[in-house]
């Protein structure tokens, strides 16, 4: 399969058996709309055949015998005939777009919900911009065709020709007579467009938002941060809440577009009215025949058909096509492995954090990156870190650091090798579970564009307002919310750039404080800072409680030299293993990274 990314090839222009099939699924649940839609399509047009019935009566009995008031009488049933064909069209439109924008309701929230079950890869190899296209007008353009037929361009365009050419040939005064309910049309759709112009202004907000979430959710730091934190869950029910309000205000501006439809009907079908009557009177006269007038009024009707055709957007077929195979390309990529969700029983029979010997072993892992199989990023490390014990991983850039941690994580699969967390297997893990077990700090920590309440409480949704304070406290924020307008309220921006960097670490570790997962990692969590900004981050790091687990990757010599102990990262394999003063003496890679760092002999080197 191609790349999604790179757009639509030639294969993705034509459709398969099984496209199809794709589709009818996402249409079975709407059958009853559908099926109500077609009786209502059969209503009105039932309805259309009753008005040119009793134009023959109108003409028969109403003109031939010249009677005025029998003429009046048959131009009040035609207009009550009309009026339920607008009625019943409305109802068509209803359920027409419940059908459409139900349909495209689902393959919005399943195409959200097989994202979040996507690889990490894929996430490093596709950007934002294509993601959020398969969500907007990737989405419309399908939801058009599915929507409604186009008539043919060029079919209307010969018609609007050859309906005026004989209108004007058999009576001009009688075509001033149908343009002249042009005006009143017009007027009412002045008042369809103020509506609609404002239920747009909602529909625009919520698109906005649609953006900005899937922007948050789908770049690769927002999607570390939810997979990590164990928020995705919450996340999807979020945006399923917001797509339902865009099919609320979608369905209402369907409405009132159908509803400027039903005028344009409205207006074609009195002014057919109007025809017949003044042509009646000509006729009456003696200035028209019968047969005149019926003719007139009934190619007058195909006059409007044109212009009610392009007063509507239509879609592009092809581009439609190609939409839904581009939509469909990504619902085919791979996801991760489902595993079984735990039981009560299993997780009661799980260890606590308490009972775990080690918090973290790492049993012979090694793992490459697809496509570099034969450059593994990780190879046959072990190692074991007991509980509460702070441990250090450096490396020069691109040793593997990181890396380890995703693994750590559950967000990379080991391609051999084992990984434990408090005495839990992270193969026999959902995400959620390893979540659980997590307080995860990255060197460019995500925010929401969101009040500092709300990004400290997605990590844990109820939490209390003192469980809040305390979390600020322990992190040393207290002393720059003193100092926003706001406090707690105050919004951050996107990405949290209104915080500065030592203000978002420090928010960062609250973040921790408030979850009080029992084992924490951190990338780079210093990185960045000065020197005051970064104490107080170290201050906060020291109040984590005695039986918290912490692996941090850090550069900083300062950092190492608190960790109990060393891990030295380098192509990948830990070549090293003690605490900052015996690594110093015996590693002279330790000492390159440190800045040659010497202290006093502690024993032999071992390299």
């Amino acid at each position: 399969m191609t790349d999604p990314s790179l757009g639509p090839d030639v294969r993705q222009a034509t459709w398969s058996r099984a496209d199809f099939a794709d589709l009818l699924r996402f249409a079975s649940p709407y059958r009853g709309a559908a099926m109500l839609s077609m009786l209502f399509v059969s209503l009105s047009v039932v309805l259309s055949l009753v008005a040119p019935m009793l134009y023959r009566g109108l003409v028969d009995d109403g003109l031939r015998h010249g009677d005025g008031r029998l003429l009046t009488r048959y131009a009040v049933l035609i207009a009550v005939a009309v009026l339920s064909a607008g009625v019943s069209e409305m109802m068509e439109e209803y359920f027409s777009c419940r059908f459409a924008l139900g349909m495209m309701n689902d393959v919005r929230n399943r195409l959200y919900r097989h994202l979040n079950q996507m690889t990490v890869d894929f996430f490093l190899k596709t950007s934002t911009g294509p993601i959020i296209s398969r969500f907007t007008s990737d989405l419309l353009n399908v939801q058009k065709v599915v929507s409604r037929t186009l008539p043919a361009v060029v079919t209307n365009v010969l018609l609007i020709g050859c309906s005026l050419a004989a209108m004007l040939w058999m009576s001009w005064r009688l075509t001033l007579i149908t343009l002249v309910a042009l005006p009143v049309y017009s007027a009412a759709a002045v008042l369809v467009a103020r509506a609609i112009g404002k239920i747009s202004g909602v529909a625009m907000s919520y698109g906005d938002r649609l953006i900005s979430t899937l922007g948050e959710d789908f770049s690769l730091q927002g999607y570390l941060f939810f997979k990590l934190w164990g928020i995705s869950p919450a996340r999807g029910q979020a945006f399923e809440d917001l797509t339902s309000r865009i099919q609320y205000t979608r369905l209402q501006l369907g409405m009132w577009a159908r509803g400027n439809m039903v005028a344009i009907d409205i207006v074609q079908s009195l002014g057919v009215v109007a025809v017949y009557y003044f042509g009646g009177l000509d006729v009456i006269a003696g200035h028209l025949s019968m047969g005149t007038v019926i003719a007139f009024a009934t190619i007058a009707t195909r006059l409007y058909q044109p212009i009610a055709f392009f007063s509507t957007s239509f879609s592009d077929l092809p581009t439609s096509v190609l939409s839904m195979r581009r939509i469909l390309d990504y619902l085919e990529q791979p996801v991760v492995p489902k595993l079984a969700v735990l039981s009560s029983r299993d997780r009661s029979r799980m260890p606590s954090p308490a009972e775990a010997l080690h918090s973290v072993v790492v049993d012979r892992v090694s793992f490459s990156y697809p496509g570099s199989q034969d450059r593994p990023a990780l190879q046959e490390i072990s190692f074991k870190v007991g509980r509460g014990e702070r441990v250090a991983i450096v490396g020069f850039n691109g040793c593997g650091k990181s890396t380890l941690l995703m693994v750590l994580a559950g967000l990379q699969q080991p391609s051999r090798g084992h990984v434990s967390l408090l005495g839990h297997a992270t193969e026999g893990l959902q995400q959620q579970d390893i979540a659980d077990l997590l307080s995860v700090g990255l060197s460019n920590e995500f925010f929401l564009n969101a009040s500092i309440r709300e990004n400290l409480r997605i990590v844990k949704p109820d939490a209390t307002d003192e469980e809040i304070r305390r979390a600020l406290a322990n992190s040393s924020c207290e002393p720059f919310l003193r100092g926003l307008p706001e406090g707690l309220d105050t919004r951050i921006g996107q990405s949290g750039l209104q915080l500065s960097s030592g203000q978002r670490q420090r928010l960062s570790l609250a973040r921790m404080f408030l979850r009080s997962a029992p084992v924490v990692f951190l990338d780079e969590s210093t990185s960045n800072l000065d020197g005051h900004a970064e104490d107080l981050v170290l201050e906060a790091l020291a109040l984590l409680p005695a039986s918290t687990t912490v692996l941090f990757v850090t550069h900083n010599p300062k950092l190492a030299r608190r960790a109990e102990r060393v891990l030295v990262l380098d192509q990948g394999r830990v070549i090293g293993d003690g605490s900052h003063g015996e690594l110093v003496l015996r590693s002279a890679r330790y000492r390159q990274l440190m800045g040659n760092e010497r202290t006093e002999p502690l024993g032999e080197r071992v390299d």
